[in-house]
């Protein structure tokens, strides 16, 4: 009996005892435990790590206790996520992928972790849903798609659905982002999405359809959706109606850069107008 399994014969039956490691681990990296709780889980986590004999599991253990304390454990982590056979299993997998940075093992991983997870805790999400975004904005569309997928398969939120739209607007995958969005509505039919879906069909080259999508999200309140409207209303010349246009989200909350700048031109005044005279004359003459 190694001397991992000494220090956890409280814990429960020996079988079960590296569940109990990774549960108290997860209940750490969770950020839910009260302070004094936490150092106890803390402290048993330590003392477990430092008892135990060598392996895979223990140095996974320990790399997890020294990144929680500050220290880089990179090189590390992706000496773990090399051997092979590899061998970690269900919710060790969540853990080697928090250590690892972006890039194919750690992706690979992180399909394998969904894949072996029927519930995820909240950083579990989390760290998924980061995963994805490491992808999309490297550009890596492809790697992004099954993990935004799966997500979507599991909640059906309106993060999950404006996720996955991003990414099958960039695959041009047409008829799937229409499947998504009308499922999305059906279910919740909220400001952000209808405006989401203005944008992937305006992107589709169809304004007629995207203005009556962009006024279903500014009637449930969609900041973007009056923003977007008066861009298109500046792009066409319709000064006046772009201004008032910007003018109502930009008094509401400060808007992106490109807004702000959409409503300083619609104050300027038309090419070739007559040049603007001050009156000379006091208020009294």
């Amino acid at each position: 009996m190694n001397g991992l399994l000494l220090l956890l014969l409280g814990w429960g039956a020996l079988q079960d005892a590296w569940g109990r490691v990774w549960a108290d681990l997860s209940a750490l990296r969770g950020g839910k435990l009260g302070a004094a709780e936490a150092e106890v889980v803390e402290q048993r986590l330590a003392q477990a790590a430092r008892g135990a004999d060598s392996g895979a599991r223990v140095e996974l253990l320990r790399a997890e206790l020294d990144a929680r304390a500050g220290l880089d454990v990179t090189a590390r982590a992706r000496a773990l996520a090399e051997l092979e056979p590899l061998p970690f299993e269900g919710p060790e997998l969540w853990f080697l992928v928090d250590l690892l940075p972006p890039g194919a093992r750690r992706h690979g991983l992180l399909l394998a972790a969904l894949g072996a997870s029927a519930e995820l805790a909240s950083w579990q999400v989390l760290l998924a849903w980061n995963g994805a975004v490491d992808e999309a904005r490297a550009q890596r569309f492809e790697a992004a798609l099954p993990i935004q997928q799966e997500l979507q398969r599991r909640y059906r939120a309106e993060w999950s659905t404006t996720d996955l739209a991003l990414t099958y607007r960039q695959l041009g995958l047409r008829s799937e982002l229409e499947s998504l969005f009308q499922e999305a509505l059906a279910n919740f039919p909220s400001g952000e999405l209808w405006s989401q879906y203005a944008i992937a069909t305006l992107g589709a080259g169809d304004e007629r359809r995207a203005r009556d999508y962009l006024g279903r999200a500014l009637a449930l309140g969609s900041s973007d959706a009056a923003l977007v409207l008066a861009r298109l209303d500046l792009v066409q010349g319709r000064t006046v109606a772009a201004r008032a246009g910007f003018r109502v989200p930009i008094l509401d909350a400060p808007p992106p850069d490109w807004a702000w700048r959409g409503w300083g031109t619609t104050l300027l005044p038309r090419a070739f107008a007559p040049a603007v005279t001050l009156s000379t004359q006091t208020s009294h003459e």
